[in-house]
């Protein structure tokens, strides 16, 4: 699993009255986003505008006029300000609805985020934004998102990005550039005019880092038996069942609201990318370690969210009724993966308490498609009333940033049923991993 990098090239100083901005700033010292997402190694680039519907992100950030300074004033120097995708004579930028510039002196801390919920009806396809309540401490070093009693939906998207600590006009600061290019990657700073170095682009800007907060999973089924239990005159049919009537269910049952606490608390003294501690109320839940890959390494077994303990807040998610076959002396012993449930969006937990339940029909049938089949044997199996980790232990948590694909393969022979999970990371999900996680029934 890796990380999406989104490099948000940001920086700020409104024109308005309370950002002071000289007039006679230069051109160059004007302050504008320009986001790509990083992807490692050889995958191919994607964006912040391809993967939102709304293409834009937020901004949060407090200016200094010293190291050892409380925040110049009680108004943020961006107070969530939107930022999106404008088209200029070159191509595009990033740019806040306003004009910001560098101030002359100091410093700004930037705290970045974006999200939405994905509607989508005959009328079209349509976003609604999702936004943590942002509150700061008394001199403005200690910034908390918090994500609230949310009901997480299938097409929920949040992203917060570490946190960009004091960045300040050209010159200004003394730069760890060791510290910054093993955070970074592919990066090269010179003073304050930061870069980011793709294969065919550069960006400059102040390096915004985007970690999606939720989690995805996805089912899969095929069928599998050992070519001794094949003949030349049995077709084995299975059907995946989910019939509530007769109480042959195959459901997942994921608890579906929680709350989850970012907060950081800075001591730059010269620019760096932060992180974020995870809490729950007081309590420190992850003290977060940024490897090398951009992971973060919990040194607890804790995944951030914490997750309603009410009965009733669980979704009930239903597996697609699906019918397989493996044909008499057919080929090979394993059927094309076929789609239980299409990646979505479910909220980091723990899957001891996802309840899961599988029924599937096998029947045993002799004949053909030309002159018909007899069925000689029917038999339905059931694995109800379980816990997901009860039956997949190699899997105990839906982490932030992960997709976990789950692979059932069933034996129609024996009635035995295996579970192969995998963990791919985000940008995979859609289609470059080997399975068919964009069909649609």
């Amino acid at each position: 699993m890796k990380k999406l990098f989104i490099i948000a090239l940001a920086a700020v100083v409104a024109m308005t009255a309370c950002t002071k901005v000289n007039p006679e700033e230069k051109k160059s010292d004007k302050i504008s986003f320009t986001v790509a997402n990083y992807m490692p190694q050889t995958k191919a680039n994607s964006r912040l505008d391809e993967e939102l519907v709304a293409p834009e992100f937020k901004c949060y950030a407090w200016q200094f006029t010293a190291a050892d300074a409380a925040a110049n004033g009680n108004t943020p120097f961006m107070d969530s300000e939107v930022v999106k995708k404008k088209a200029i004579t070159n191509g595009y930028e990033w740019a806040p609805e306003a004009d910001y510039f560098w101030p002359k002196a100091g410093y700004i801390n930037f705290y970045s985020y974006a999200g939405e919920r994905v509607t989508t009806t005959n009328d079209g396809t349509s976003a609604t934004a999702i936004a943590p309540t942002i509150t700061a401490s008394t001199d403005k070093k200690t910034i908390t998102f918090a994500y609230t009693d949310k009901v997480i939906a299938a097409t929920d998207n949040i992203l917060v990005a570490d946190p960009a600590l004091h960045f300040g006009i050209y010159g200004e600061n003394d730069y760890d550039m060791v510290t910054i290019n093993d955070q970074m990657g592919d990066f090269d700073y010179s003073k304050n005019n930061y870069a980011y170095t793709a294969i065919t682009e550069s960006y400059t800007g102040v390096p915004t880092l985007f970690r999606h907060r939720l989690a995805k999973v996805a089912f899969i089924v095929k069928l599998k038996t050992a070519d001794a239990n094949k003949s030349a005159s049995t077709t084995w049919e299975v059907n995946v069942l989910n019939d509530t009537q007769n109480s042959n269910l195959s459901t997942l049952k994921p608890v579906n609201k929680g709350s989850l606490t970012l907060k950081n608390t800075t001591a730059a003294t010269k620019a760096v990318i932060g992180t974020w501690d995870v809490y729950n109320g007081d309590t420190k839940l992850v003290d977060p370690v940024v490897e090398q890959g951009g992971q973060y390494a919990a040194p607890d077994s804790s995944i951030g969210w914490v997750a309603s303990t009410t009965a009733t807040d669980k979704e009930t998610i239903s597996f697609a009724t699906k019918t397989l076959t493996i044909e008499p002396n057919a080929t090979k012993s394993a059927q094309t993966d076929t789609i239980l449930l299409p990646v979505r969006t479910v909220m980091p937990q723990v899957t001891s308490g996802v309840d899961f339940d599988f029924a599937y029909q096998v029947n045993a049938k002799h004949g053909n498609a030309t002159d018909g089949y007899t069925t000689f044997m029917t038999e339905i199996v059931k694995v109800s009333g379980k816990k997901l980790s009860e039956v997949c232990p190699l899997v105990t948590e839906w982490k932030m940033n992960q997709v976990t694909v789950y692979t059932i393969t069933i034996d129609p022979v024996s009635k035995r049923i295996t579970f192969d999970p995998a963990v791919v990371e985000w940008e995979s999900a859609t289609g470059a991993i080997a399975l068919p996680l964009n069909e649609n029934n």
